[in-house]
């Protein structure tokens, strides 16, 4: 069976790597609404145990590990697919409240919601006689 792995393996004169992994760099759209910035990022294959989301200083960094999968007790002999890692960093306006951040994640898609700051409403000051 081993001479068999082997052969399946070579590709264009190469040996396949079974454990070979690619960082890939997600898809992102950004959307803007009166209250809050959403960041729908793509990220096909991962699941919320496998998604990190980071804020450190004014950088959010979005990470995610999508691994190979098969039925139990599979044994893979030969991969042309990777396990993908997605990596993402935004540095955040200084509108975006650090307190105010949620992430969840729906068929390969993660949504990161961060919240407005409450602008500055201008208060008008009554001037008293006397």
């Amino acid at each position: 069976m081993n001479t068999t792995k082997n052969e399946v393996a070579r590709t264009e004169g190469h040996e396949a790597s079974v454990n070979s992994w690619s960082t890939v760099r997600p898809h992102v759209d950004i959307v803007e609404t009166d209250d809050a910035f959403h960041l729908h990022v793509e990220m096909p294959g991962v699941n919320e145990e496998r998604i990190e989301v980071e804020l450190e200083q004014d950088l959010l960094t979005l990470r995610g590990t999508a691994e190979r999968s098969g039925p139990d007790g599979y044994r893979l002999v030969y991969g042309d697919r990777r396990g993908r890692r997605f990596e993402r960093t935004f540095r955040l306006p200084d509108e975006v409240n650090r307190e105010q951040i949620e992430a969840s994640v729906r068929d390969g898609v993660l949504t990161v919601t961060l919240g407005k700051v409450a602008e500055a409403v201008p208060k008008r000051i009554a001037v008293k006689r006397g």
